[in-house]
């Protein structure tokens, strides 16, 4: 049983686990919900989901402490105990603690935006909604960065597939010893450390794409970025950045050309909602992009490729743009009118 605990998430994975379990060592197939009483198996769930080990409670622990709802706290290893110090704080001081908590991930102008979306977050006081935000945010980021691990590798994979081992134990190197990824990294007395410039990927700026690019083309490498996406996944410059030397350097491999295309809107779409873009603004951003695409790319067919891709991705702005209006102005709408059939 502890081991089909340890192994589940949710009480459905628990009980499947044990199903397993059971038939395993018996051969023989069992129904739990339809053994047990009604009654009987809402309480054996209720027992699943309030069960808590010493990780689960140190998890806790960590969130409330990330929000101030904790002070500190020692752990007596014999007696198997916590102690917990705490005091009450104003909403604002929560509200605050968390922002600093955010920070370490995004952008100032980002994490004002989601801090605005945590004070409208369900719950009724300020802690429930810190809390809330806070698990929900958490698994996100998770969620993303395993997402953008998973993606590396599934590449690796591909690109020993397609083009033998050689090929395979580059893009390793590549990964593991990525120049601009690197903290202090100079050139002839210049910083041109990606992550340093973004700090760590926390910041995004449509000058470090144009600086960037032409020391990718130098390079005639890109493996770098996939490096910095992984534990930054929605930095803006980073996933331009990647578009580009796909682009250049890989403009007939379909996969890679779809990542790319991928990559391309979601950098201008996130630049475009941090700063507030006019439309013509976001056209005249894509269109410089697509010149400095022009001026290293060989390929005969990269300009098409390009204004098909400017145009995909202002369809997907536009879309974006209905949605939010239909969200914030229609949802609520009532007509004064109403026909009869």
């Amino acid at each position: 049983m502890l081991s089909s605990k340890s192994n589940s998430n949710k009480f459905d994975e628990f009980i499947e686990k044990l199903e397993e379990g059971f038939f395993k060592k018996t051969n023989t197939q069992i129904n739990i919900a339809k053994i047990l009483p009604s009654d009987a198996f809402i309480k054996f769930k209720s027992f699943y989901n309030s069960y808590r080990d010493k990780a689960d409670t140190e998890k806790a622990l960590y969130r409330l402490s990330a929000i101030g709802i904790i002070d500190d706290y020692t752990i007596d290893f014999n007696a198997k105990t916590f102690a917990i110090y705490a005091r009450r704080k104003t909403d604002q001081q929560y509200f605050s603690n968390l922002e600093n908590y955010i920070r370490k991930y995004y952008s100032e102008v980002r994490t004002k935006a989601e801090i605005k979306k945590a004070k409208k977050f369900e719950g009724e006081t300020a802690i429930q909604k810190c809390l809330y935000f806070l698990t929900d945010f958490v698994y996100r980021e998770i969620e993303k960065k395993r997402f953008e691990g998973i993606g590396v590798m599934k590449e690796a994979c591909e690109v020993g597939k397609e083009k033998g081992g050689e090929e395979f134990k580059e893009f390793v190197e590549l990964y593991f010893n990525s120049k601009y990824a690197r903290k202090n990294y100079e050139v002839n007395g210049k910083n041109k450390s990606l992550t340093d410039r973004t700090e760590e990927g926390q910041k995004q700026n449509i000058k470090w794409v144009w600086e960037f690019i032409e020391i990718i083309d130098e390079d005639k490498t890109g493996g770098h970025i996939n490096r910095l996406l992984v534990p930054q996944p929605d930095n803006a410059c980073f996933h331009l950045l990647k578009a580009f030397s796909i682009f250049i350097l890989e403009p007939e491999n379909k996969r890679l050309m779809e990542e790319a295309s991928n990559s391309f809107s979601k950098g201008f779409i996130e630049f475009s909602k941090e700063n507030n873009w006019p439309f013509d603004t976001f056209l005249k951003e894509t269109e410089n992009y697509k010149k400095y695409v022009l001026q290293f790319s060989t390929h005969s067919g990269i300009q098409e490729i390009m204004e098909n891709q400017i145009t995909i991705l202002s369809v997907k702005v536009h879309s974006e743009w209905l949605e939010t209006f239909n969200n914030k102005f229609l949802k609520e709408y009532e007509p004064r009118h109403s026909f009869a059939s």
